[in-house]
């Protein structure tokens, strides 16, 4: 094992597919706590397959502009070591954290024809660690970011609003101008409730990097913006709290 010790797995609504499969298995062995909010929930696989009379020469007709379309077709469902699966309800974070609404909030639950979320009978057995008691760092969390939450469903409640009050497909050419710039309002006000100043720790890029941009010719201003962006992230933040209430819980037992 490379590394034994305590963990975090930090989710939202975009983490789907492989990184759902991850984070199901760290928290089915209590290997990692998992914070943030529930996942999307995409339990499932497909395969793209091109509709044509002749599948053996496919590269060729393809290039020939001769395959009149494609099908997708599911062909496997994803299950965790318990027999239950995250498809379609995504998976529940030990500690949840707000969550701010936005214009691209979405879910495999959203799609029309989702399939359902069905358990199967757990035929595995295995040996998880010791739990975590999450419990404890939940509340803890939960009172640390009580304000912050209030802020989340007040921004939330006026997504909610602007969508409830219009419908995009019948504006005019100036009240579609006019949502775009409250969309944006909007979304600029969710990406200020995001930011966090605190000197608690410090956040730096690898010298590798960096290293490596120079090398390359690459501009580094977007990479070191985007150290500044996670050195002010409230997210971060708040799990940095919630690893110091971990190993302080650890170190009780």
């Amino acid at each position: 094992m490379a590394y034994s010790g305590p963990l975090i797995i930090l989710v939202n609504e975009y983490s789907a597919s492989a990184s759902e499969i991850f984070a199901a298995a760290m928290q089915d062995y209590n290997r990692a706590l998992i914070v943030g909010t529930k996942t999307f929930g995409k339990g499932s696989a497909q395969v793209i397959r091109a509709v044509t009379d002749n599948p053996e020469n496919i590269d060729i007709v393809d290039i020939l502009g001769g395959i009149p379309g494609y099908i997708k077709v599911t062909t496997d469902k994803m299950y965790r070591i318990t027999g239950q699966t995250h498809q379609r309800n995504g998976i529940a974070p030990d500690v949840e954290l707000p969550k701010i609404k936005t214009f691209f909030d979405y879910s495999e639950a959203d799609y029309p024809h989702v399939l359902d979320n069905e358990p199967l009978e757990k035929k595995a057995y295995f040996t998880p660690l010791a739990p975590i008691a999450p419990s404890d760092l939940r509340l803890k969390s939960n009172a640390r970011c009580a304000a912050w939450q209030w802020s989340a469903d007040s921004i939330s409640g006026e997504w909610d609003l602007l969508f409830q009050s219009k419908n995009l497909h019948e504006l005019t050419d100036r009240e579609y101008l006019q949502t775009l710039a409250e969309i944006e309002l909007l979304s600029e006000t969710s990406a200020a409730l995001h930011d966090f100043n605190h000197n608690i720790f410090t956040i730096s890029g690898t010298k590798n990097t960096l290293d490596f941009n120079k090398l390359n010719n690459i501009d580094t201003k977007h990479y070191l913006k985007h150290i500044d962006n996670l050195q002010k992230d409230r997210y971060l933040y708040e799990v940095y709290q919630i690893m110091t209430d971990y190993l302080e819980l650890l170190q009780k037992k």
